[in-house]
């Protein structure tokens, strides 16, 4: 369950903390939490599958350890230089733990780079989280067995990237996309995809990105920036940045039943042979784009990139993210979230989910 910290004393954040909490004080009973990481990458040469490297952990099945983390990555090295790298990071973070941040509990990072004509990168970064929830009759004043609709949001803050270097005209087939889903299970019943969110970067002829969604999406809720002038040997440079992007869903619930919901992050990747790099980051410093720019071409381009986009993020108007990790300079904080995912509908709710890209430098987060 998730109550508000904002005890409707928050002045000007009165109107955005009642738009997600009517009230402050209800509460549904949280009986379990389970979560699961995955991180993928495969090489493909020539076309063809090639080396693969993987990794999964379930909590608490595999580790009773949290937070929960999972990385993979594959390297194409040629004459001892590297030329093609993929990488994927998945992380979990235990949301009962009461902090003065935001929930941030889904995080991922990946990206992938690939120069040589026969050799492209496939890269999957997911999250699960599921919690076993029990709305109850003293905390929800419903009666037992009275079937109520809830309202909950799910908020993302991240960014996906594309870049392609000079003279890579022909972008079809490098992708980046981001998929938020939750699915509300009940006894006895079909499980019910509540929340189906996809924003995706898409390759195409002439040097083209076009950001594409689908479902629950709204592209309204995206910057688009193309900030493709030269940086190096880098022509090509697409960010689609997702600031604050809350996406409100409904579901019904039965007052002193046990349900699940289950909330999933997913980020997939595809660079195409000869020159191109994709990369994703969600919850997460956003590392990884810069690191394997930086492998595979060498010099500073990785970390011009980088900046690139930190000088254009932060000429955004709020909400804006803090800068971006360069390659190898520790983690950041980003611009707070305005507050946390809660169920509404009048008589207060259960659980929300969010991912967000870094930490909160400050702000409150809901109680479990």
């Amino acid at each position: 369950m998730c109550t508000s910290r904002f005890d409707f004393a928050a002045g000007a954040m009165l109107s955005v903390a009642a738009c997600l909490c009517l009230s402050a004080s209800a509460r549904a009973e949280l009986i379990e939490v389970s979560a699961e990481c995955e991180a993928k990458v495969v090489e493909t040469v020539f076309g063809d599958l090639g080396t693969e490297d993987s990794a999964l952990e379930r909590y608490p099945e595999t580790t009773s350890v949290l937070p929960m983390r999972v990385d993979a990555g594959v390297t194409r090295e040629i004459s001892e230089e590297v030329k093609g790298i993929g990488l994927a990071f998945s992380q979990f973070k235990d949301p009962r733990i009461q902090t003065d941040e935001i929930p941030d509990e889904l995080n991922l990072d990946a990206a992938a780079y690939s120069r040589p004509f026969f050799v492209g990168y496939e890269v999957v970064a997911r999250v699960k989280e599921s919690r076993k929830i029990q709305p109850t009759a003293s905390e929800t004043n419903r009666l037992d067995g009275e079937e109520t609709e809830f309202l909950s949001s799910f908020y993302i803050q991240g960014l996906l990237v594309a870049v392609a270097e000079i003279g890579k005209d022909n972008l079809d087939g490098l992708m980046a996309r981001v998929t938020a889903r939750v699915v509300h299970e009940r006894p006895g019943r079909e499980p019910q995809a509540v929340l189906q969110a996809v924003y995706e970067l898409r390759g195409k002829s002439n040097r083209r990105v076009e950001l594409v969604t689908s479902g629950q999406a709204d592209p309204n809720g995206v910057s688009d920036l193309d900030l493709s002038p030269l940086l190096g040997e880098i022509e090509t440079l697409r960010v689609a940045l997702l600031p604050a992007v809350r996406m409100d869903y409904a579901y019904h619930a039965t007052i002193g039943e046990t349900s699940t919901l289950t909330a999933t992050l997913l980020v997939e990747l595809e660079s195409i042979p000869g020159g191109t790099g994709v990369g994703a980051a969600f919850g997460m410093p956003g590392e990884k784009i810069g690191q394997v720019i930086d492998a595979v071409v060498g010099g500073t381009t990785g970390s011009k990139t980088v900046q690139s986009i930190n000088n254009a993020i932060s000429a955004l108007p709020p909400p804006a993210l803090d800068f971006l990790t360069p390659p190898g300079q520790g983690t950041f904080d980003v611009a707070d979230l305005l507050g946390p995912l809660c169920p509404v509908s009048g008589i207060v709710g259960m659980i929300g989910f969010v991912a967000v890209l870094g930490r909160a430098g400050a702000g409150r987060r809901g109680r479990l």
